[in-house]
């Protein structure tokens, strides 16, 4: 499933001894080594980078991940993203950060906020959609923002250049997935022709129907499909959909075990539905100008044997070359860098680091 990789979890022992899966290869890895040779224990980005000030732009990403990773997807936001825009973490309660780690992820930068709310965020089931309700949740009521857009983001993504504020400013919303699939279109929820590929649908239907109809409306009969990495809502919308849910008594709750993706599903047509051009599927093309994801998912998971990393070549051409994407997904967890990716991504940080602390 794509998107899924934030969920691959730490297994938690007794007395806080904590033990790596496969996928990062080891403790303390050679890239860890060299990471922290290089970086040292913090970021190694200036102040002129750290700084926040009038945040409008809020990015939720659940992590979970050993720090050497944490500090590596912290850095690429901190480079490619402007003062106005923050970084709020989830932290997996499954994962025992250290007290001295939880001390180095809250002096990363006055636009790094953690969620003080943690919950067991488990593969396959909607507990990741609870974890971007709780980010949007917190950094909503945080009297030092004044919100105007939404962001999902996924820990094994990374940003490739700046200018997506101005994007999700001139859209609002990302109704679509990719240039070419700029459009949603609504699907049945109990389709008159069984669909193999709408198996999730029916299981977000199915398992959550009572909460799909709390916030809907018992009538509603359609629901959009569409990856969260890299989708951006209005804040006002998200903030709808907050307060719908606790209005409930069983939704959030009943979202932690879905044993669905509720985000893929639930969020998008969140906004289509409170976005009145787009909530009549007769015309899916006028929706006030909505936009797609900033994000190119070239790989659906960060797999150890690195066969789903996409390489410098197809991030230059799928990436790169698209004025519209900021950011690629998965870049792998695991010890070594496959097709030199990561070595690639490093270097347009450090370029862009440069010019913009230099400047």
């Amino acid at each position: 499933h794509i998107g899924m990789g934030p969920l691959f979890l730490l297994v938690a022992l007794a007395d806080g001894v904590r033990v790596p899966p496969e996928d990062f290869g080891g403790r303390q890895s050679v890239l860890e080594r060299e990471l922290e040779t290089r970086h040292g224990a913090g970021l190694d980005v200036c102040e002129k980078l750290r700084r926040g000030s009038d945040i409008d732009i809020v990015v939720s990403v659940p992590v979970y991940e050993e720090m050497w990773y944490l500090r590596d997807m912290v850095r690429n936001f901190l480079i490619f993203t402007e003062p106005s825009t923050a970084l709020v973490l989830h932290l997996n309660v499954r994962t025992p950060y250290t007290p001295k780690e939880l001390d180095e992820i809250k002096s990363f930068s006055p636009r790094v906020w953690i969620n003080p709310k943690r919950v067991y965020v488990h593969p396959w089931t909607g507990s990741l959609f609870l974890a971007h309700v709780l980010n949007m949740e917190y950094a909503l009521s945080r009297p030092d923002s004044q919100l105007s857009h939404v962001v999902t983001y996924a820990s094994n993504a990374r940003l490739l250049k700046v200018g997506m504020e101005a994007y999700i400013r001139k859209h609002h919303a990302s109704l679509g997935y990719g240039p070419q699939e700029r459009h949603w279109k609504g699907v049945d929820l109990v389709p008159a022709v069984p669909d193999p590929f709408m198996k999730w649908l029916v299981r977000v239907y199915s398992s959550w129907k009572k909460n799909v109809n709390e916030l809907f409306g018992a009538g509603f009969k359609k629901m959009i499909q569409l990856k969260p990495e890299g989708a951006f809502y209005p804040a006002s919308v998200m903030q709808s959909l907050v307060s719908k849910l606790r209005e409930s008594n069983t939704a959030l709750a009943n979202a932690k075990v879905a044993p669905t993706f509720l985000e893929e599903f639930i969020f998008p047509s969140w906004a289509a539905h409170m976005i009145p051009p787009c909530a009549d599927d007769s015309n899916p093309n006028d929706c006030q100008g909505t936009g797609h994801n900033i994000i190119d998912v070239l790989s659906i998971s960060s797999n150890r044997n690195g066969t789903w990393t996409p390489t410098p070549e197809e991030i230059r051409k799928n990436v790169m070359a698209v004025d519209t994407l900021f950011g690629v997904k998965s870049i792998s967890r695991h010890h070594k860098d496959f097709h030199g990716t990561r070595k690639y991504i490093h270097s347009l940080e450090e370029s862009k680091a440069k010019d913009r602390c230099d400047g």
